[in-house]
């Protein structure tokens, strides 16, 4: 798989997460990207978990 094929893929997820950064409705994420209930669950709680890390100036992976 070249590099130029998965570049689509990656600007999707981004654009996933920052919308899930400004969100707390997984339903919205549903409508607009049609991805599963529980794929927009996961994306919230990773967007969340990861703005809140960085809130409190830790990495996503340090326990909060």
């Amino acid at each position: 798989m070249s590099r130029r094929s998965s570049e689509p893929v990656s600007e999707l997820l981004r654009s996933v997460i920052d919308e899930a950064r400004h969100t707390a409705d997984p339903v919205h994420l549903v409508r607009v990207f049609g991805v599963s209930i529980s794929t927009a669950m996961k994306y919230l709680h990773t967007a969340h978990l990861t703005s809140q890390a960085s809130s409190l100036g830790k990495r996503p992976s340090e326990k909060i």
